[in-house]
């Protein structure tokens, strides 16, 4: 899993890191 690998060195790869924790969040109507 590469999410795991960026949420360790978020740093420019920081939206990645959410983007691969919070998938749902891109179908959810809360954003």
């Amino acid at each position: 899993m590469k999410c795991e690998e960026t949420e360790k060195r978020n740093d420019t790869k920081k939206r990645s890191f959410f983007r691969c924790t919070y998938p749902p969040i891109r179908n959810s109507p809360e954003r």
